[in-house]
């Protein structure tokens, strides 16, 4: 497989010792990513350089070739998003994904981990922060391991022949968030490039599944990593990642957990920014 180097906008490479966290996001007319990235930029990516992570949203380029202007303006003002040459669309996921493995491995190497998320995403800071300090996370893949059956079936767009793939069910991580530690980067590329199967559109599952099993790449399960479906707040304290559920709620749940956190007792566990409250995002 023939994995892209083209990039549109460019980013700086990471400092040593930096963890980088690439933010999946998208290019819309509507603006939802646009606010997407803006409520991120205003809630728990805004402690990243203390932390020392650095966060960037990866981006393709967008299929209204008007918004490329106003892409390029946000990028100019907040030095935070790294574009590559492919039409933006749900079956190039695993393309951006890909690319922005090759991307980590020619400008981060000296990075511990990189952490994978999407934009409806809440991330604790400050536990990802002792964790990757402290060499508490495992070698390999880690987050929230899930199952699902191989499709058998001739002629299907994801089917699976037995000979390349002999269990009946995938084993993969869920794909709104994952860390992947740096030693193993290159033999994930590596991986990548000589699967010898199909290429699913399905990133999280084909990468984080199918491919690690070809390249026995460990996957480690976290129950740090959970989908946030409710209102109590205070499950953060325990999550390093939590995933909105519906997604369309993000916005919503992000400013009630920044407005609400300091009056709640766990508050004293995890320090949250003040100084989203001033704005409701829209």
């Amino acid at each position: 497989m023939a994995l892209t180097n083209q990039v549109v906008i460019q980013q700086r490479d990471c400092y040593p010792n930096e963890t980088p966290i690439f933010v999946h996001t998208a290019a819309s007319t509507s603006g939802k990513y646009y606010n997407r990235r803006q409520v991120i930029r205003r809630t728990w990516a805004r402690e990243a350089f203390k932390y020392k992570m650095r966060i960037l949203f990866v981006i393709g380029v967008p299929k209204d070739l008007t918004m490329e202007r106003s892409l390029k303006l946000e990028a100019d003002k907040n030095n935070d998003i790294l574009q590559f040459n492919f039409i933006e669309d749900y079956y190039n996921l695993t393309l951006k994904a890909i690319s922005l493995l090759k991307w980590s491995y020619r400008h981060c190497s000296n990075s511990p981990y990189m952490v994978k998320t999407d934009d409806d995403v809440v991330l604790n800071m400050p536990m990802l922060y002792q964790l990757v300090r402290q060499r508490k996370i495992p070698s390999g893949l880690t987050g929230l391991v899930m199952t699902t059956p191989a499709n058998r079936e001739n002629g299907h767009k994801w089917h699976m022949p037995e000979h390349l793939y002999p269990k009946n069910s995938y084993e993969f991580l869920a794909g709104f968030s994952y860390l992947l530690s740096m030693d193993k980067l290159k033999m994930f590329l590596k991986t990548i490039i000589t699967y010898p199967g199909p290429i699913l559109d399905i990133d999280d599952l084909f990468l984080t599944g199918i491919v690690a099993d070809y390249g026995k790449i460990r996957r480690n399960n976290s129950f740090r990593f959970k989908f946030f479906c409710g209102t109590d707040v205070c499950t953060m304290e325990t999550s390093l990642a939590m995933h909105a559920c519906p997604s369309a709620k993000n916005s919503e749940y992000m400013y009630r957990f920044w407005k609400n956190a300091d009056r709640l007792s766990c508050y004293r566990h995890f320090r949250l920014s003040r100084s989203y409250r001033r704005r409701r995002p829209r």
